[in-house]
């Protein structure tokens, strides 16, 4: 597979392990939204049509409750015949409303059949519906009266039985009281109504509801008034008669499929009615006592009901305000970010290379490999795992000589110091010198090896459990690279990438925003009465994504190099897109050049060993041949048959990981060390089946 064919895949990776256990939570949270999607062969049973009728009682031994009768419609859809439908039921709303919880008493259930007549069902025991098959149940039902209990799988509705259904409507007449549902205060009475609600209200028609009140409980003109709630219209019409059914004062309501439009956050159609001044208790004269019998109430419900109201014109307003806001901080954030530049050449001096090179075959000077690779990765992100370093570390000791690996068994090598009294006898010391971070390296090697002999494995093993020592190292060898840099004149400063690493972390920090403001911003908003807010969410989450990819593809321009650290940038680079490129393959000239260990140490800093020896074997195949003799016209680590084919990244690859984990432990264990140390709430309720 190819370099793009690998980004891709490892994009594609990258994006399913993000995307996947976002969009399960999102599935976990909001899957109800499934159940109503009316898609073959999905199975669904719709409650899609309520006809009832609402009878308020005020009378002595009785108390104040209301008598409802409704004709429920479903519309049965299952997915096979030999999975049919048995059970349906209608939610019972569950309240609680100043220590008065909503009772019910349900008094009878019976289906409507094609000719209009009743079959009325049987009331099934406890141990029935508990124990019995939803088939086995047929023609009978059932009251849960919960409370509801997750944990207890319990909650308000009355369950019916049917013979098993493929595909139908079916009608049924449930007969239930509600008690508690009006309210006695020093100043006034509440009939408040949770007619329908939540998801399911989603799947109504049409919904058709006479509210009688006895003419010896109802309020005078004057003396009441009454609300509605819910709906994209934030209410809904209703009629008043005093003639429609002799003896009762009948408030009227029919609602089509044009009224019955809601949004996540008014999913629901309540009705209340207030009586007040002197018919303030006409319909509460026998209900039961409240938390707040003796207050007065008027004024909050009223207040209520105005704040309830007007939330429409409150919200756009809002929303419009939330408009102009993300817009002003969207402009804010492209400014400040496309003037990056401008602001930053104000306080310090970018160079730029005196000749660009897009790819370069030579070596271009006799650098460190530890800051080589500091200086090819310097205005981009550097690969994470940095065993490269140490591994083009060691094999810069085999080419000078400080050092032998041989393979040892099947996994492992044997490193051997040919130099143990370098700190003593510099007399002895190979012609060519160690780099600062080989120096480091190899005292490294002499320390856990006695100056004798060390299996790679061991090796690995004592730099990751000799904690203080190993973290010291890890701090020099980076130390190392602002030394050189210095030193040599490459860098105008040692925190020469602290502006591109400042920009790089400004960009993620844009681009988790634009990830909240995308996702989870729009996705809650949507569920509110913000509604999205006129899309200034999507703005403000597109504009982060636009400065984060800015950034990402710019913060590379603010790294403080000196001129001659730019031109050796552009040299360096162009070795490492040579290296990566095929033209290390074509190149006709590479073949006779004796530079190719120089290559793969390099390549082996760089984090693309590979690249070299896949080269190397494709035009100098006899080379790569163990029992071949021309590995003196390519250098002293070719001669190695463990090195030149690469068995050696294997073993030493656990070295960058041992030092990692030397440091970090001695890191915990110092930071161990160093530690001293009275209103209303509604709910709704809605139908369905299974």
């Amino acid at each position: 597979m190819n370099a793009k064919g690998c980004l891709t895949l490892y994009f594609s990776l990258f994006a399913l392990s993000f995307i996947l256990p976002i969009l399960f939570l999102l599935i976990a949270e909001f899957g109800y939204v499934f159940e109503y999607v009316d898609l073959t062969p999905w199975e669904y049973q719709k409650l899609t049509d309520v006809d009832a009728e609402m009878v308020l009682i005020d009378e002595s031994g009785v108390g104040s409750k209301v008598i409802v009768t409704e004709r429920v419609t479903f519309d049965v859809h299952q997915s096979s015949k030999d999975d049919l439908c048995y059970e349906l039921w209608r939610d019972l709303i569950e309240q609680e409303v100043d220590g008065l919880r909503l009772d019910y008493n349900v008094l009878s259930v019976s289906q409507v059949m094609d000719d209009g007549s009743l079959k009325e069902f049987r009331e099934c025991s406890d141990d029935e519906w508990n124990y019995y098959e939803v088939d086995e149940l047929t023609g009978t039902w059932y009251h849960s009266e919960g409370p509801y209990s997750k944990l207890n799988d319990r909650y308000e509705a009355v369950f019916f039985y049917v013979d098993g259904i493929y595909r139908d409507e079916v009608t049924f007449e449930i007969t239930y009281e509600m008690n508690n549902v009006a309210l006695s205060y020093l100043d006034c009475s509440d009939l408040y109504l949770n007619l329908y609600g939540e998801s399911p209200v989603k799947d109504l028609k049409s919904y058709k509801a006479d509210i009688l009140i006895p003419d010896k409980d109802m309020p005078s003109q004057g003396n009441y008034t009454y609300y509605t709630y819910g709906s994209d219209n934030n209410g809904f019409s209703v009629s008043e008669s005093s003639s429609l059914n002799p003896g009762f004062h009948t408030f009227s309501i029919d609602l089509d499929e044009d009224d019955l439009q809601f949004k996540p956050y008014n999913l629901y159609l309540e009705f209340e009615l207030v009586a007040y001044d002197s018919d303030r208790h006409i319909f509460t004269e026998y209900a039961r006592a409240n938390d707040y019998s003796y207050d007065y109430a008027l004024g909050e419900i009223r207040a209520d009901a105005t704040a309830e109201h007007i939330k429409p014109d409150t919200f756009f307003a809002c929303k419009i305000f939330a408009l102009v806001i993300n817009i002003g901080i969207s402009i804010y954030i492209i400014y400040h970010t496309f003037t990056t530049r401008k602001r930053m050449s104000a306080q310090h001096v970018f160079y730029e290379a005196s000749d660009e090179v897009g790819s370069y075959a030579g070596i271009p000077s006799d650098l460190d490999p530890n800051f080589a690779a500091a200086l090819v990765f310097c205005k981009g992100k550097a690969p994470k795992d940095d065993s490269g370093i140490y591994s083009a570390l060691l094999l810069s000791l085999a080419r000078k000589d400080y050092v032998d690996v041989q393979e040892y068994g099947a996994n492992d090598a044997m490193i051997t110091i040919k130099n143990p009294e370098l700190n003593q006898d510099a007399s002895i010391m190979p012609a060519e010198p160690l780099t600062e971070s080989e120096l480091l390296y190899y005292n490294l090697l002499v320390r856990h090896s006695g100056g004798t002999q060390i299996l790679m494995s061991v090796f690995q093993r004592r730099i990751s459990q000799d904690y203080e020592n190993t973290a010291t190292f890890h701090d020099n060898i980076m130390k190392a690279i602002t030394n050189v840099g210095v030193n040599g004149g490459y860098i105008q400063k040692a925190d020469f990438t602290q502006l591109k690493d400042q920009l790089f972390k400004t960009a993620k920090r844009y681009k988790r925003l634009a990830i909240i403001f995308l996702i989870f911003v729009n996705l809650i908003s949507f569920h509110t009465r913000f509604d999205l807010a006129f899309g200034s969410y999507f703005i403000l989450g597109i504009t982060c994504l636009i400065c984060s990819i800015y950034l990402n593809k710019t913060a590379g321009d603010y790294v403080l190099l000196t001129q001659v650290g730019a031109n050796e940038y552009t040299k360096w680079r162009g070795l490492y897109n040579y290296l990566k490129s095929e033209d290390i393959v074509t190149d006709s000239n590479i073949a006779t050049m004796p530079i190719w260990e120089r290559y793969f140490i390099y390549a082996t800093a760089f984090g693309i060993p590979t690249k070299v020896t896949k080269a190397l074997g494709i035009k100098c195949p006899e080379v790569m041949n163990e029992a071949s003799g021309y590995y003196n016209d390519y250098g002293t680590v070719f001669h190695n048959p463990y090195i030149r084919t690469g068995r050696i990244h294997t073993s030493s690859r656990g070295v960058g990981r041992a030092v990692r984990t030397g440091a970090r432990f001695h890191k915990a264990s110092t930071t161990s060390r160093g530690y001293t140390g009275g209103g209303r709430s509604w709910s709704s309720y809605g139908g369905g089946g299974s």
